[in-house]
This record gives structure tokens, sequence and C-alpha cells, in this order.
């Protein structure tokens, strides 16, 4: 939280699946962050890149977080993205990641839904993320989903481009704005996406 130049390297993190919130690297308004050739499992999110300045007494983004050559799988989504009513989110990359036996991969979703003390109080910013090379495997649902639920507050969300994914899961990626907060840039490149059946997840 609200930190710097921080490196997380070949760390291994196995996190309780029954304990609440059991996440793995959670980032919240830093820059210049990178986790690399990481393995995560976790019972929440195993990476969340966040802007969430609630608990700091000046406003800053979370900018310039790179994750690379990791192995993630979650009880939950593998990398959350923003969440409701958070701040500015921008020039981050994933990349070289093996995403599997998760319920979600990778998530920009603003729920409409949420405990009442994780919600922030700015409009979401999130714009410039990069998510090449990535396989995704025994995803239970959608391997990407980013989507704006009513009752958050959206700035923009815009260039999100997504290039060489290899994807089987449960259903196809899911992209939905609002009427209000429209979703600007976003691209699939040499991406091939397999529905089949998950029931044994």
């Amino acid at each position: 939280n609200n930190s710097e130049f921080v490196t997380v390297s070949k760390a291994k993190l196995v996190c309780n699946p029954k304990y609440p919130n059991a996440d793995g690297i959670h980032i919240n308004c830093s820059s210049d962050v990178l986790i690399e050739g990481c393995f995560i499992h976790s019972g929440d999110d195993s990476i969340i890149i966040r802007a969430n300045t609630n608990t700091l007494k000046e406003k800053r983004p979370c900018e310039r977080v790179v994750v690379k050559g990791c192995t993630l799988s979650s009880n939950c989504q593998a990398v959350r993205i923003g969440w409701r009513n958070d701040g500015e989110i921008k020039n981050c990359t994933l990349s070289d990641l093996v995403i599997t036996n998760s319920m979600i991969g990778i998530v920009a979703e603003m729920p409409d839904h949420s405990s009442p003390t994780d919600i922030g109080e700015n409009a979401t910013v999130i714009k410039n993320i990069t998510v090449n090379n990535v396989v995704f495997d025994d995803i239970q649902y959608a391997p990407i989903r980013v989507i704006i639920h009513p009752e958050n507050r959206v700035g923009e969300i815009s260039n999100l481009r997504f290039s060489n994914v290899i994807s089987e899961s449960g259903d196809y990626p899911e992209v939905c704005g609002r009427e209000d907060a429209i979703l600007n840039e976003i691209y699939f490149s040499d991406c091939k996406f397999t529905v089949c059946n998950t029931e044994g997840f």
C-alpha cells in the first residue's frame, strides 16, 4: 500500500482457501512494482491491482505494475484490476502467465455489491493495460471480464489490449460497459477462446 520500487521474485504463496480474503499479493496505490516468476494459489484473488485511496492522506494512482512469468490459481479471480470507486490504475502489463484452476481469470469488473468498508471515494479510471502471452486452463467461468455494474463511479476504462491468449474455460470473455460509462479501445488479437465443460472443476 502506497509504495514505490517493489520487487517480488520467485515467491511461492499457498494461501488457506478456508480463510476469508486469503489473497496472494495485493498492490494498492503503488508504483514501479515488479512481480516475476511467482507461483500463487489463493483462496481469494491471487494478484490485485487497486487504487483505493481511503486510507491515504493524498490521492495517488496505482501505476507501472508489471506481472510476468507467474503461475496463478484461485478459488476466485486469478487477477483483479480495480474495485468499487477506486482511483486511477494505469500503465500496467501482465505477460507470460499460466492461469489455471480458477473461477475467473483476469477481471476488471466494478461489481454491484461489496462490503461497505471497501468502497472508495473516487471515479475509477483504468487505462493502458496490456495482457500478452497468457494461457488460461481449467477456468470455471469467463477467462476475462471487463464489466461496469450500476452504482459505481467510473471516469474511464480504455486501452485494454489482450494478445496471444489461449483459453479453455466455461464461458467466453465478457465485455460490458454502461450507457454513461462507455468502454473505449478494448482490443483482442491472436486470441483463441475455447468453451468447454468445466463440471469437474
